[in-house]
């Protein structure tokens, strides 16, 4: 796949991707969010956070603390504190830091959702509630 995606057109690779993802990790992680909501012993087991929350510094430190209180419900949270996160968005799974290239394959995602998977990327976002890079301050706050 990765060699694929060095070789295809954005459009092409961004598709090919695309399905890859909602066929490898879309349709497992929205069973399991329809699990959580419909049987109630599996919402005390279940912790989503989204991926914004760790890409933006200041969501950081509160993203932590969440996911250590889940796992670790006895420790005292205040163990995480301070832990700082100096990332620009993207992290290591960044195609590129240009944001304006960014934003045109953003675009080119609305585009491929709507007209090759009928809108299933908007759909399994709107589950959990996370916000795209571009529809965040990602992008936006690297200038």
């Amino acid at each position: 796949l990765c060699k694929y995606l060095e070789l295809a057109t954005p459009a092409d690779g961004l598709r090919v991707y695309a399905d890859f993802a909602i066929g490898f990790w879309l349709h497992s992680v929205s069973a399991l969010a329809k699990a959580r909501n419909s049987i109630p012993p599996a919402k005390l087991r279940t912790l989503f956070l989204c991926y914004d929350q760790f890409n933006e510094n200041e969501k950081f430190p509160d993203a932590i603390k969440e996911a250590g209180h889940f796992l670790y419900p006895a420790d005292d949270s205040t163990q995480w504190d301070g832990l700082k996160s100096d990332n620009h968005g993207g992290g290591g799974h960044s195609t590129t830091a240009d944001k304006v290239f960014r934003m045109g394959l953003h675009d080119m995602l609305r585009i491929i959702d709507s007209e090759h998977f009928d809108g299933e990327i908007r759909a399994g976002n709107s589950k959990f509630g996370c916000k795209s890079e571009a529809e965040s301050s990602l992008l936006t706050e690297a200038e």
